[in-house]
């Protein structure tokens, strides 16, 4: 990473769809931010527990608080625990969520045995949480696997979950269950899309006591819906 830099940079070129011409080349890196933590946020909202109040964020990296702050939209969150490795980032991201009027705080992932929703964005390659460190009825939003490789929840947690993705192919292959399906844990015949759930098409949330995890490694169409929707406003003003 160079210095001064975000973690990761995005760039999107948006063409005409009927002539095939450049409209815009979007600096998108701020609306990636957006885009994941909004998905994040409908992702919860349709299968965390309607009174889930306790979020704890695993990762302190550049991504985490755009995700602590979408969830906090859609449920009112009693408290926001901050786990990570490096001590003075999670200080910092609890001192800016504060300053926003919610209820954060540094702890170790030790706080994910009290927790409703748990979100994970990290760059880990190996697990980071275990299915004995949850208790049932959690939301678990695994955010930060997205290529070959990474991991951040070891193959006992999508054995006990119900198992959500935004899209099947790409859990299997750079998703956090990339794993679980190598493994044989879980079968792809396991998994729902989360637009499954959203149109009533497949079950989500089916009580109180499941543990749902939703993987999440991201779609082309979320770039391009909020970097058309940046252009709109742009041509707006």
């Amino acid at each position: 990473m160079h210095d001064g830099l975000a973690a990761h940079g995005s760039t999107v070129l948006l063409l005409d769809d009927a002539t095939g011409f450049p409209v815009a080349v979007v600096a998108a890196t701020h609306l990636t931010a957006l885009r994941t933590a909004a998905v994040d946020a409908v992702a919860v909202d349709a299968l965390a527990r309607p009174d889930a109040s306790r979020l704890v964020v695993v990762g302190t990296g550049h991504q985490a608080g755009f995700d602590a702050r979408a969830i906090a939209y859609i449920r009112p969150l009693t408290d926001i625990a901050i786990c990570g490795r490096n001590q003075q980032a999670a200080a910092r991201l609890v001192a800016d969520l504060a300053s926003q009027g919610l209820p954060a705080r540094v702890a170790d992932v030790s706080a994910v045995a009290d927790a409703d929703i748990v979100v994970t964005v990290t760059s880990a390659h190996e697990p980071l949480l275990r299915a004995g460190d949850l208790r049932l009825g959690t939301h678990i939003s695994a955010m930060g696997a997205d290529s070959p490789g990474k991991q951040e929840l070891d193959v006992d947690i999508p054995m006990m979950a119900r198992c959500v993705v935004d899209r099947v192919e790409q859990a299997s292959s750079i998703g956090e269950l990339q794993h679980a399906l190598a493994a044989r844990a879980i079968a792809v015949e396991d998994l729902v899309t989360l637009s499954d759930v959203l149109i009533g098409a497949a079950p989500g949330r089916r009580d109180d006591r499941e543990v749902t995890m939703f993987d999440s490694s991201g779609m082309a169409i979320q770039d391009l819906a909020v970097c058309s929707l940046a252009l709109a406003r742009a041509e707006a003003e």
